[in-house]
């Protein structure tokens, strides 16, 4: 039986690793790490490392993110991103493109995209086949 993977943003990391995050979303997200199905990108690990405020939390950042499923944004992922980019645009909607390519990967791979970021909820409305939900 496969298990769908779940790509969590940036914003959701950034309230678990906050002393004062959720205590809801910390405990959830902890339950899928256990289960091993938290997976992540290169754009993603971007975000969360730049944070570390001093090298001993960048060097726990990294050993954490190398536990995790990474997804290979490929040749297809880039393309995906940019038509959805464009067709956003169109709508009306103009977004960072790091958001575009998160949410092109979580649909490439059929991931759920858990977040806490408006842009993707906005971005859901126009791509039908994101699934994205927003953690409190």
């Amino acid at each position: 039986m496969s298990v769908t993977p779940i790509l969590v943003d940036s914003s959701v990391w950034i309230d678990y690793y906050r002393p004062q995050g959720p205590a809801a979303l910390k405990h959830r997200l902890q339950e899928e790490l256990r289960l091993g199905t938290v997976a992540t990108i290169g754009l993603i690990a971007v975000e969360i490392l730049q944070g570390a405020p001093t090298p001993s939390a960048l060097a726990s950042l990294e050993e954490d993110l190398l536990g995790l499923q990474w997804l290979e944004i490929t040749q297809d992922v880039w393309l995906e991103a940019g038509r959805l980019g464009a067709r956003l645009r169109q709508a009306g909607l103009s977004l960072p493109a790091t958001d575009v390519v998160i949410a092109s990967t979580a649909m490439h791979y059929r991931c759920y995209l858990w977040h806490r970021d408006e842009d993707f909820t906005r971005l859901a409305r126009h791509a039908s086949s994101l699934h994205a939900i927003t953690l409190p």
